[in-house]
């Protein structure tokens, strides 16, 4: 999705770097990948691993990026604020992209412990989120995957992963200040890629059974 306008725009230049340096990156670590039952109802909640369609030219990249600055690229990926490019002709142009989006945050995971009530209401609205990762992963809606993150009630520095094509990444995140880096992979120096299943999976898990996870 791309919209164009024009507005000013100036570049100032800024560099910093996120690069892993582990023999692989690794994704949160998961304590159950079963089916597991709530602890608020009697009924349990089975993982559905796989049931997204694959895109080879989409990817699951990810950054580590301070609060604020997570707040701001989620607004961005997600297609609620534009980007502003110089073209070749030094005008400006406004675009605007939707990618799938998801963020973590070890802050809001310890939240989300605290609110575990146990109760037939937290019950009803984990079953409502994994409804909704499954339906965003089998129809491949970005748009709907995505009301399952909200900047503006995010607590401290994570992580944020983002389903798309490199390319665009990489232009996107070289236009913006002050420069951010996506996670690269220490053997390979490029950037690390997350599979497709594995990320189904960990949102998945996470939306349904969040005290399931470390």
């Amino acid at each position: 999705m791309v919209r164009k306008n024009s507005m000013e725009f100036e570049n100032q230049a800024f560099l910093s770097n996120q690069d892993i340096t582990g023999e692989a990156p690794k994704l949160l670590l998961c304590s159950s990948i079963a089916s597991g039952s709530d602890q608020g109802s009697t009924e349990g909640i089975t993982p559905m691993a796989g049931i997204g369609k694959e895109h080879p030219e989409l990817s699951w990249y990810y950054l580590y990026l301070s609060n604020k600055e997570l707040k701001r690229y989620i607004s961005v990926f997600s297609g609620r604020k534009a980007v502003c490019f110089r073209t070749p002709s030094g005008a400006i142009e406004e675009r605007f992209f939707c990618f799938k989006v998801f963020s973590y945050t070890t802050s809001d995971h310890k939240k989300r412990f605290g609110q575990c009530a146990y109760s037939k209401e937290e019950y009803t609205a984990r079953r409502d989120s994994a409804r909704i990762v499954r339906e965003a992963f089998a129809t491949g809606s970005a748009e709907q995957l995505n009301t399952l993150t909200d900047e503006t009630v995010i607590e401290g520095n994570g992580w944020l992963f983002v389903c798309a094509p490199l390319g665009q990444l990489e232009r996107i995140l070289s236009a913006m200040l002050p420069r951010q880096y996506l996670v690269t992979d220490y053997n390979t120096h490029r950037a690390a890629v997350i599979p497709q299943r594995q990320m189904e999976e960990f949102i998945y898990l996470y939306e349904s059974m969040p005290y399931n996870m470390e």
